[in-house]
């Protein structure tokens, strides 16, 4: 399987996965393109993307975490307080990273948060509780 590993300079480099060994805690990916961890080591911070084509194909009531970036993030009464700029896996629980105000805001996607995914209308509602907002 091919992949792209891009880093926030901008650069890309597409690479194939040769072996995946998981563990408890993360997976260990070799690519077919370096032979030694000091190789890998110089990948340090770039990000791994695959192409739309291969996601497993998913029921009508499920989507993607990343189906959700660039939409608007609304609060229960409407009001608009940005966009989903990144979506980021954590233990505890993912979370959506909203732009707002030249900062970003991380609204963890649980119940208390999370009211409504409308995919038609591409809006996130979500419950802003008090101080979510302040610096």
């Amino acid at each position: 399987m091919t992949v792209r590993l891009e880093n926030e300079g901008g650069d890309k480099r597409d690479v194939r996965i040769s072996n995946v060994r998981y563990t408890p805690k993360f997976a260990i990916v070799q690519f077919e393109e370096y032979d030694t961890v000091e190789e890998v080591e110089t990948l340090r911070g770039y990000m791994l993307s695959v192409e739309r084509s291969m996601f497993p194909s998913l029921s009508d009531d499920d989507y993607y975490l990343t189906d959700l970036i660039g939409f608007s993030v609304h609060d229960v009464n409407g009001e608009n307080y940005g966009s989903v700029k990144k979506v980021m896996n954590y233990p505890a629980n993912d979370v959506l990273i909203m732009d707002y105000e030249n900062r970003e805001i991380l609204i963890p996607i649980v119940d208390e948060f999370i009211k409504l995914i409308d995919f038609e209308k591409q809006i996130v509602t979500v419950n802003l509780i008090e101080g979510l907002l302040e610096i």
